[in-house]
């Protein structure tokens, strides 16, 4: 298990003339302990075309505010699953490259 910080991709936050969001998706850094996923998960997932690939867990759930996309290492990931942790924290399940 290791801390590392995760960058949480969200909607963007510009919006044009007609009101449609618009420009870079909003970008917050948070720090997280990784996880590997789980073999039952994994297959599971599979199981329904989905390719889960890290579990990123916030020490406490308010530090995420809906957002769909992590950047970490890089790459960007898509959230495919959240899960209310033991006490505050919350687990993010990822896909991606």
């Amino acid at each position: 298990m290791q801390n590392e910080v995760i960058v949480l991709l969200g909607p963007p936050t510009g919006v044009n003339a007609i009101g449609d969001r618009t420009g870079e998706p909003s970008r917050r850094e948070v720090f997280v302990e990784i996880k590997s996923v789980g073999a039952s998960y994994k297959l599971k997932a599979m199981a329904a075309g989905l390719n889960p690939k890290y579990r990123f867990v916030l020490a406490d759930y308010l530090d995420y505010d809906g957002e769909t996309q992590v950047e970490y290492d890089g790459q960007v990931y898509r959230i495919i699953d959240t899960y209310r942790a033991q006490g505050n924290a919350l687990e993010l399940t990822v896909e991606g490259p």
